[in-house]
């Protein structure tokens, strides 16, 4: 029990120092940093491509399950079709997410 005291003395000196610390805004890395955004920008539109296609066949299964009466395939396609649109926005707010969390404090 006595050292729960000490405990919480250093947990405070801790926060004092670390509220100090500089939080500087991202920057390029210099002549690479347009091709790094290129890079991005590539997965980015790869990703949506990705989502998009995974939604047409989610679309197909639903509909072939349903005409053929496999229940199975068709609730394997609404499943589908929800992670697709599910990706498709973690791609779409992905990045402006990470810039504005950064540029928070």
């Amino acid at each position: 029990m006595s050292q729960l005291p000490h405990a919480l003395s250093l947990l405070a000196a801790s926060a004092h120092y670390l509220g100090n610390i500089p939080n500087p805004p991202p920057a390029s890395p210099g002549p690479g940093g347009g091709a790094i955004a290129t890079l991005l920008a590539w997965t980015k539109w790869i990703a949506l491509a990705a989502c998009a296609g995974s939604a047409v066949a989610a679309g197909g299964m639903i509909a072939v399950g349903s005409v053929s009466h496999r229940a199975d395939l068709a609730a394997r396609g609404k499943a589908g079709l929800l992670w697709a649109v599910g990706g498709a926005i973690v791609v779409a707010i992905g990045i402006p997410l990470v810039n504005h969390a950064f540029s928070l404090g």
